[in-house]
């Protein structure tokens, strides 16, 4: 991992990295959090935006960049088919399942990025009908189902609601807005003349 994040640093133009999806997505926030941790300015960054894993896989393949930062679902096929090698993952843990593949903490870089899915309702929502969807997921989260989905598909339990959720949320919402900034594809708080976004 070390000598590509030199080649990058030293020559990031020459050195493009591929996303599995489009620029401001969760795969170029990730890149940017990877890169400031790893000391490279993520403004000096080529990032290549794709369809999907798949894609970004077949523009690998033919020479449109050097790495790819995706989900892990879309690149596991490819890593055991030995198409790719993983070098990374941004977990705070290693993953059983996986358990080869190191977490870039691991590697002296300091980032840790998930993608989770959450279940949201209307303001209007009576305390009522919410605390009975928090048990109903709380009871799906519990089931021997769930486990063994988040196993095919290497998913962490993450499981949040009420305050916890909460400040979750806006942790995430303060991190993501930053990150849009640091890529100069959200405009600077207070706003501010002589800047454009992409």
């Amino acid at each position: 991992m070390s000598s590509l994040f030199k080649a990058i640093k030293a020559a990031p133009i020459r050195h493009p990295v591929i996303g599995g999806s489009s620029f401001g997505s969760l795969d170029h926030i990730t890149l940017m959090l990877i890169a400031q941790a790893a000391e490279i300015d993520p403004r000096q960054l080529r990032y290549i935006s794709s369809n999907g894993g798949r894609d970004a896989m077949d523009r690998l393949k033919n020479g449109f960049g050097v790495a790819v930062v995706s989900g892990l679902g879309e690149l596991l096929h490819a890593h055991r088919d030995g198409e790719v090698k993983i070098v990374g993952i941004t977990s705070g843990e290693r993953l059983p399942e996986l358990n080869g593949i190191k977490t870039f903490r691991e590697q002296g870089v300091d980032v840790e990025f998930a993608n989770w899915r959450g279940y949201f309702a209307a303001p209007t929502l009576s305390q009522n009908k919410v605390e009975k969807f928090q048990r109903l997921c709380a009871d799906l989260n519990a089931s021997d189902t769930w486990a063994q989905t988040r196993r095919k598909y290497f998913w962490s339990e993450h499981f949040l609601t009420g305050q916890a959720l909460r400040e979750f949320l806006e942790a995430q919402n303060k991190l993501l807005q930053k990150g849009l900034r640091d890529l100069e594809l959200l405009e600077p708080a207070g706003g501010g003349k002589g800047w454009a976004g992409r």
